[in-house]
């Protein structure tokens, strides 16, 4: 059932007021009365009315300053004010009353029917009004207190942040944050494409685009941050209305995956598909540049001996340390890759000639002449390392592998500690 409207009506003439709350009445309105200001402020007080019919001049104060008493009093703000005047008044009066916040002039005499036709005006108007700040303060606590930080933004600079953006970002009021010029929170290799990117979004059409970036936050950290990013329009200007989330957890699980996919779980170096691609590519860029290109294959000597004795987690302690060494002695485009168990292997691209994989070869054996050092024991070990050159004695990535892995096990055959080119030369430790 839909609830009636109140309507106060103040107004000391009885005959007026008499007339006035039957036609009310009848018309289906909730209806009361008072003769003065203080006993309308009383009323008020105790059950706030819809619509005040208001009587220019009462016998304790006159309507205008009522009027303005109501409107300025914290809750009565929507209450719509009509003026009942029984003499003429001028548009500047008019005005005035206006501008104090009443909402409609009525002047006596006039028809009932016009009469119930102005209530009845001022009550769709009222319940536009009620319906517009219902949907507002549901738009308001909905983005207020939305999961996703959001923003409106003019030129550089925020002009609206909610209090997720707060958080996300380390704001500690808002103040501070409408303050910021908007790329300070934007990680400084990523401004540019972002302002390109706004620029874009403020051309086209209005089906909000993702956008992915890195954030800074006032602390300095760093966090991604992916952006629904569309146009609108604010307070009569264009402005960009963007949803910030934060997927910094997301991404570093993203990144977690893709390094165990490429990645070697224990020692951090790439796996046998990351090798497999970059001596693919490898092998291209030797074709194009009429270089040499190595794979070794190096095991360790008597590294079951270490997991027998010493244990697994010994064992795997050791495997780390003698990935460490290998990556810090050789050059920067090399590649170290751990194939599985103690077995390891490393591409070395842009060679003179085979000589130098030879070299290359002796450095690595003359590092492992340098004992481990572990968290409770001191390990001594060599390795022994078999060489295979492209495209001498392979044009594939299995058959490089192949003829490394067998030159390997030549040179475990001859002694360990030593390497051996595939089925050519050798050279000893």
């Amino acid at each position: 059932m839909e609830k009636k409207t109140k309507i106060l009506i103040v107004e000391d003439n009885l005959v007026t007021l008499n007339d006035v709350s039957r036609l009310l009445q009848s018309a289906g309105y909730e209806v009361r009365e008072a003769t003065t200001g203080s006993d309308a402020l009383k009323m008020i007080n105790l059950d706030k009315p819809d619509i005040i019919l208001l009587d220019t001049y009462l016998p304790d104060r006159i309507g205008y300053d009522l009027c303005r008493q109501i409107k300025s009093t914290s809750g009565f703000e929507d209450i719509s004010i009509i003026y009942l005047s029984s003499t003429p008044t001028t548009d500047g009066m008019k005005m005035v009353g206006f501008d104090i916040g009443a909402d409609e002039y009525i002047e006596r005499p006039i028809g009932e029917k016009e009469f119930l036709g102005r209530i009845r005006a001022i009550e769709r108007i009222r319940k536009t009004e009620m319906q517009l700040r219902e949907s507002e303060e549901r738009y308001r606590i909905t983005i207020e207190y939305s999961n996703d930080g959001v923003v409106i933004i003019k030129g550089d600079m925020y002009i609206y942040v909610n209090e997720r953006f707060l958080k996300m970002f380390g704001y500690k009021n808002k103040e501070d944050a409408l303050k910021n010029n908007i790329y300070n929170n934007v990680h400084p290799e990523d401004r540019e494409g972002l302002r390109e990117f706004i620029s874009n979004v403020e051309e086209a059409l209005r089906p909000p685009r993702l956008y992915e970036f890195r954030g800074v936050r006032q602390d300095g950290a760093t966090i991604y941050i992916e952006a629904s990013i569309t146009h609108i329009t604010y307070q009569g200007e264009l402005a960009i209305l963007a949803f910030l989330r934060d997927v910094t957890e997301r991404r570093v699980a993203e990144e977690t995956i893709r390094r165990l996919a490429y990645h070697d779980a224990l020692t951090g170096l790439p796996n046998r598909v990351l090798m497999s691609d970059r001596l693919t590519v490898a092998m291209a860029r030797a074709e194009r540049t009429r270089r040499k290109l190595a794979l070794m294959m190096l095991d360790l000597d008597k590294f079951k001996e270490v997991n027998d004795t010493l244990g697994h987690a010994t064992g795997d302690l050791l495997l780390k340390a003698v990935a460490e060494r290998l990556t810090q002695s050789l050059r920067k485009n090399d590649t170290v890759s751990r194939q599985g168990g103690d077995e390891f292997i490393v591409i070395l691209p842009d060679l003179a000639d085979k000589n130098d994989a030879g070299m290359l070869a002796q450095k690595i054996l003359h590092i492992f002449h340098k004992p481990f050092h572990l968290v409770k024991h001191t390990i001594s070990i060599s390795t022994s390392i078999g060489i295979a050159l492209y495209p001498d004695d392979g044009i594939t990535v299995d058959e490089l592998i192949k003829r490394a892995d067998i030159a390997m096990y030549e040179a475990k055959k001859k002694g360990r500690n030593q390497y051996q080119y595939h089925a050519a030369e050798s050279s000893f430790a």
